[in-house]
């Protein structure tokens, strides 16, 4: 069994104040899949990529990116 590229368990984020942007997020990409993130203005789409790269951690749940070789 092949290790996915990046696998999202059960991700979720609040911020301040208890708004809840994302919720039980998950997600498993193998190399060569292409995949959109489609949704309505302020579903998490922006946060989730944000904490895939990094740039934000989620308050729940977990993001794994596999480390390029």
């Amino acid at each position: 069994m092949v290790e996915p590229l990046l696998r999202i368990s059960n991700a979720s984020r609040r911020f301040p104040g208890g708004i809840e942007v994302l919720r039980d997020a998950n997600l498993c990409i193998n190399g060569g899949e292409f995949i959109c993130l489609i949704g309505a203005s302020g579903c998490g789409k922006s946060t989730l990529l944000r904490s895939i790269a990094g740039f934000q951690h989620q308050t729940d749940g977990k993001v794994h990116v596999k480390e390029a070789a």
